[in-house]
C-alpha cells in the first residue's frame, strides 16, 4: 500500500488510503437527504452515541459522494484532510 505523509497545522499526518473527493455534476436531487444527513450529524444528545450514522445502499448510488458533499458542505475538509 503506497502511504505519503502530509503536514496539517505543524502535525504530520501519513495517509494510507485516498478518496477522490471531486464533484460528480450528475450527483443532483439530493438536498433533502443531505439536509436531514446534516441534522443527524450536528445533532447532539447526552449519553448518546452522537455523530454516528451508517449510509448503505447498492454500489453507485451516492454513498461516497453524499460523504463528501456533507463535509465539503460544513466546511469540515481543510488541506485536503478531513477532521
Amino acid at each position: 500500500m503506497e502511504s505519503k505523509t502530509t503536514e496539517v497545522e505543524g502535525t504530520l499526518l501519513e495517509q494510507k488510503f485516498i478518496v477522490p473527493n471531486e464533484r460528480n455534476p450528475l450527483f443532483v436531487g439530493q438536498e433533502t437527504f443531505l439536509k436531514n444527513l446534516h441534522v443527524l450529524l450536528s445533532t447532539s444528545a447526552p449519553h448518546k452515541h452522537n455523530h454516528r450514522v451508517a449510509v448503505f445502499g447498492l454500489g453507485g448510488i451516492g454513498k461516497t459522494q453524499s460523504y463528501w458533499s456533507t463535509l465539503t458542505d460544513t466546511g469540515r475538509i481543510t488541506n485536503g484532510c478531513t477532521g
